[in-house]
C-alpha cells in the first residue's frame, strides 16, 4: 500500500486515524493485527475465538485511540486491550476459575523445576494447553506481568484463586515438560 511508505512514524499514522483517514485506518489494521492476534492466540481456544477477538480489540483500539498517550510506542497499549478483550470474551463465554480452600493447597512453587532446552515454540503449544483458567493466570502473570491482586480484579476472583490457578499451571507445566525431557535422553 502506497499510504504506508507515506507514514514514516506511528505518530504520523496515529494522528491520521484520529482524523478518520480511512487508509490509514487500514494501515493501522495491517501494521498491529499480527502482534494483537499473538496476545488473543494465547487466550484462546482455537483460532476462530481469537480473529474475533481481534476485530473487536481492533475496533476498539480505533475508536479509544485519542487516550493513547505515547504515540510513538502504541504496541504496550494495543496488547493490553487485546488481553483485556480476549478476557471479557472468556468471562461473556463461561466462569472458568474454581475457588479453592487455600489452607489444603500448598501454593509454593520451584521455578528451577523446569527442563531447559525446549524452544519457545513449544512452551507456548504446551501453555496453550493448559485448561482455561490456568492459561489466563499464567498469561496474566508470567507473560503480562500482572500481580495476583490485579489478576483478582480483572477476573473477579479471589487473590488466592489466582495464586492457585498459577501454581496448578506451573505444576502441570512442569509435569509435562519433564514427559519431554525425558522423552528426549
Amino acid at each position: 500500500m502506497r499510504l504506508r511508505h507515506l507514514i514514516s512514524e506511528p505518530r504520523d499514522l496515529m494522528d491520521r486515524c484520529l482524523r478518520g483517514d480511512p487508509r490509514a485506518q487500514r494501515v493501522f489494521c495491517e501494521t498491529y493485527a499480527a502482534q494483537m492476534l499473538a496476545v488473543c492466540q494465547r487466550y484462546l481456544k482455537t483460532q476462530e475465538d481469537a480473529e474475533e477477538v481481534l476485530q473487536n480489540a481492533l475496533l476498539k483500539a480505533l475508536d479509544k485511540l485519542s487516550e493513547l498517550s505515547n504515540k510513538e510506542r502504541p504496541e504496550p497499549w494495543l496488547k493490553r486491550i487485546a488481553a483485556n478483550e480476549s478476557l471479557n470474551f472468556i468471562r461473556q463465554k463461561r466462569n472458568v476459575f474454581v475457588e479453592i480452600d487455600e489452607s489444603t493447597e500448598d501454593i509454593a512453587s520451584s521455578e528451577s523445576d523446569f527442563p531447559s532446552g525446549f524452544e519457545a515454540e513449544e512452551l507456548l503449544r504446551l501453555i496453550h494447553s493448559l485448561p482455561l483458567g490456568y492459561r489466563v493466570v499464567f498469561n496474566l502473570y508470567a507473560i503480562e506481568g500482572y500481580e495476583h491482586s490485579e489478576i483478582a480484579d480483572l477476573l473477579g476472583i479471589d487473590p488466592a484463586t489466582s495464586r492457585s490457578q498459577l501454581h496448578k499451571a506451573r505444576k502441570q507445566l512442569q509435569s509435562q515438560l519433564r514427559k519431554k525431557f525425558l522423552q528426549t535422553r
